[in-house]
């Protein structure tokens, strides 16, 4: 019997296990968030490390879109729109 990935780009083929598809991103994450929680701990200002965090949900977007054929809505260009102006605002009181 062969087993079917849950999360797989439909562009992409995979021979054995596809376990590495999910835990790429979790690798990310848990990656992104030692280094967040270590510049904190060495004095780092969260006006500025906050909008460095809160781009990476645009990268994800924007890579999704490009590795899996995600579509980027116009609702998901909104929110990028927020963050970019909430991240401008953060930068500008620090």
């Amino acid at each position: 019997m062969r087993r079917r990935c849950l999360v797989k780009p439909a562009h992409v083929r995979l021979r054995g296990d596809c376990t590495f598809v999910g835990s790429g991103g979790v690798v990310c994450y848990v990656a992104v968030m030692v280094l967040f929680v270590a510049a904190f701990k060495r004095g780092g200002s969260l006006t500025v490390l906050y909008p460095i965090y809160a781009s990476t949900f645009i990268w994800a977007a924007l890579i999704a879109s490009r590795v899996y054929g995600t579509p980027v809505t116009l609702t998901n260009v909104v929110g990028m729109g927020f963050l970019i102006v909430g991240m401008f605002l953060l930068g500008k009181q620090g």
